[in-house]
């Protein structure tokens, strides 16, 4: 039974459909992002923001700027509004790439 949990689990992380809701899409792109990154380098902290998080990640780390963009198109759909089919498919692409650039990241980080 765990096997099969940590396999849907797998699964979710590294393959995200269109909900057909751009919003909910680009949201869930962030959180599979934000999931990774949390078992990779450390979750993100009791008040801290979301960009505070993804800094202090890319500034530890040197990842490449699709961890900005995909931050970019989130803030603008959750507190803009600011939501498109395309500005959705663009955050599952970039949240797809991460997850699987994993191997370039290293396994934890200590602050």
């Amino acid at each position: 039974f765990q096997l099969l949990k940590r396999g849907l689990r797998f699964a979710e992380l590294h393959w995200q459909p269109s909900t057909g809701n751009p919003r909910e899409d680009i949201k869930r792109a962030f959180v599979r992002v934000e999931t990774v990154l949390g078992t990779r380098y450390r979750e993100r902290r009791d008040g801290e923001t979301r960009r505070e998080y993804i800094n202090t990640i890319q500034q530890t780390t040197h990842q490449d700027a699709q961890l900005t963009r995909l931050l970019q198109i989130y803030e603008r759909a959750i507190y803009k509004g600011d939501v498109s089919q395309e500005r959705a498919n663009e955050a599952r692409t970039i949240a797809t790439n991460i997850i699987r650039q994993g191997s370039r990241v290293p396994k934890s980080i200590t602050e």
